[in-house]
């Protein structure tokens, strides 16, 4: 069903290529961001796709096994989690979490990670609603150099 809609599409893919190679946020922050978007929305396609970027990335199995609920030792992953979780809920991110992310992210890093949120968040409806057939390759994405 995508396919009827290419000239909408080709923005949303070379956004996703962007996310992929060219974010200072880092891989690993990308793929908690990506993950936590994909719980917070059911999406499987988004969360299988997601996996091996994340172990590629350096999630542990328990961060993967569930990214928003997870104890975390790393005040910058709350933090990120937090603004995710406000920006899902609230559309914006609480004051006081700017402040807190302004504390571990440069500013660059606190738009990508808006940014993200919303990509992930509208290919997560996107994905839903046409029902695409699960697939595990993520891998591909792996090999594509991801960083």
């Amino acid at each position: 069903m995508c396919g009827h809609a290419p000239e909408m599409l080709s923005g949303l893919i070379d956004f996703g290529l962007a996310a992929l190679r060219e974010l200072d946020l880092g891989a690993r922050n990308r793929e908690l961001v990506a993950l936590a978007v994909a719980d917070a929305t059911d999406c499987p396609y988004q969360r299988i796709q997601h996996l091996p970027l994340a172990r590629a990335a350096g999630l542990t199995e328990a961060e993967i096994a569930a990214p928003d609920t997870v104890p975390r030792p790393a005040a910058a992953d709350t933090v990120l989690l937090a603004a995710t979780r406000e920006l899902l809920t609230e559309a914006t991110v609480l004051p006081g979490t700017m402040t807190a992310l302004q504390v571990f992210f440069s500013d660059r890093e606190i738009v990508e990670a808006i940014l993200l949120v919303g990509y992930f968040r509208k290919l997560a409806g996107i994905l839903n609603a046409v029902e695409i057939e699960l697939d595990p390759q993520g891998e591909l994405l792996v090999v594509a150099g991801v960083r």
